[in-house]
């Protein structure tokens, strides 16, 4: 058997993906270090800058470089390797080079109170992925109460008037889901934490109404103890806490015990601010029963719902407090926790 190894025809040719490489990088307007950062934080493929630099320019790559290269440049492997010319990739997302962007990129828990028997006060904690080297950025999966699990798909975008960042998310089934929270400088290298606001429809029911709720996003687990910390600032609050007398002491005792500072503590609160006496109307009271009763056509019902409503002492809007995000950071994140 005669062996003809030595002249076989030498397929890769270094020159050309020298080129290839240099040319996908000019179109992009990126330079070694960002591509670099692409590799290591988007594509997930660990390698030094001197190693890339290396392998490029003397070596034989490997098919999981090839692969991983060609992801982040946004281009074939046959391009990179000189069997065609067709170049960019279309709908490559452009953001993966983008520092502003890519420090979202990084799998993250979504902690919000669900829309079926959300009285129990039950958070639901989804995963979210963001992976710029993707098409479709943003996956985010929600365990179901049969086992499976729910998967939206979507985007993320940087307001460039605002610092407010953007996802929206759709389902394979019609659903549709929007994020938004600040682009926080406490998160200008890594992002780890914050607090928005979630607009979707309601599950476990036929009615399938819009809700508003709130949403925590952290880049770390929370654990069980801290949990409690998370439900509070997942209510929709504002600056002014509606509480009863009794649940004053309560809430002071729970976290000083009960001792004279807590007694003193309690007092002041008390006198610092007057106490409101409300009633919490049901408005179904009035359609269905009230309306019945007093004889009330459904106008008049909808009329005294809307005037009870206009005299309510119910907020306009919920807005998100810029500090909120290091907060919730500072109390539930295990690093913080521990050094104190």
């Amino acid at each position: 058997m005669i062996c003809n190894e030595g002249r076989n025809k030498k397929f890769f040719k270094q020159r050309i993906l020298i080129d290839r490489v240099q040319h996908a990088m000019a179109q992009r307007g990126i330079d070694f270090d960002t591509l670099c950062d692409v590799l290591n934080q988007n594509v997930k493929y660990s390698i030094t800058k001197s190693n890339l630099k290396l392998y490029i320019s003397d070596r034989t790559p490997n098919a999981n470089f090839l692969i991983a290269l060609s992801r982040s440049l946004g281009v074939t492997t046959d391009f990179l390797l000189g069997e065609n010319n067709k170049g960019l990739k279309k709908g490559i997302n452009q953001r993966i080079y983008s520092k502003s962007y890519r420090k979202y990129a990084g799998k993250y828990n979504l902690y919000f109170y669900g829309t079926v028997n959300c009285e129990s006060g039950t958070v639901t904690v989804a995963t979210l992925e963001i992976n710029f080297a993707k098409e479709e950025a943003v996956t985010m999966k929600i365990a179901t109460s049969e086992g499976g699990e729910k998967l939206y798909y979507g985007d993320l975008q940087i307001s460039e008037m605002s610092p407010n960042v953007f996802i929206v998310l759709n389902s394979d089934f019609g659903e549709q889901v929007s994020l938004t929270f600040y682009d926080e400088p406490m998160n200008c290298e890594t992002f780890q934490c914050a607090v928005g606001a979630m607009l979707s429809i309601s599950a476990g029911d036929l009615k399938r109404a819009p809700v508003l709720n709130r949403f925590i996003i952290t880049g770390y687990d929370v654990d069980e103890a801290h949990m409690k910390f998370i439900k509070a600032h997942l209510k929709l609050n504002t600056k002014y806490i509606d509480i009863s007398p009794e649940m004053i002491s309560t809430s002071v005792e729970a976290i000083f015990g009960k001792c004279e500072m807590a007694d003193r503590i309690t007092d002041r609160l008390k006198k610092a601010f007057y106490s409101k006496r409300y009633y919490a109307i049901e408005d179904s009271f009035i359609v269905n029963t009230l309306r019945k009763d007093e004889n009330l056509s459904l106008h008049q019902a909808d009329e005294l719902i809307a005037e009870l409503r206009n005299n309510s002492l119910s907020n306009i809007n919920f807005k998100i407090n810029k500090s909120l995000d290091s907060t919730v950071y500072r109390c539930t994140n295990p690093k913080n926790i521990s050094q104190e």
